[in-house]
């Protein structure tokens, strides 16, 4: 291998190893932001309906993150258990969805509850890609 390619094969790494660390700070920053948002008792929904899009945008991030750092093989496990745990999560939704029908209860408190059950299960998946492929 040359000299060049070393070098930028080794600048990647080092920025990957930042991202990578900024990855798990950036899922602390959104989750203290949520709560402090909660705290205020103002637009509590508004404010989950945020959370839950930032947590399955941060699970695209994560996910493509950890693919890139995998090997061929090690990726295709990856995608294996992703498709896997997306089965589980369809699944886990139609199970929140259903209680919150058969409730009967179409508060907004009872939506925001429900959506943050959806969002705290998002959260969970990327915990563990974050600590499987040592991404934090």
């Amino acid at each position: 291998m040359n000299t060049k390619k070393f070098i930028l094969l080794l600048l990647f790494g080092l920025s990957s190893l930042n991202l990578f660390s900024q990855t798990k700070k950036s899922l602390e920053i959104i989750e203290k932001k949520y709560q402090d948002k909660l705290d205020t008792g103002n637009d509590m929904y508004g404010s989950t309906i945020i959370y839950y899009n930032q947590m399955d945008s941060m699970l695209n991030v994560v996910y493509r993150m950890a693919k890139l750092k995998l090997n061929t093989n090690r990726a295709s496990i990856l995608k294996a258990q992703q498709l896997k745990w997306l089965k589980q999560r369809d699944n886990y939704f139609k199970t929140v969805d259903k209680e919150q029908n058969e409730s009967g209860l179409n508060s907004i408190d009872n939506k925001m509850t429900k959506l943050h059950e959806k969002a705290a299960f998002i959260n969970d998946r990327i915990l563990t890609i974050l600590k499987t492929y040592q991404l934090n």
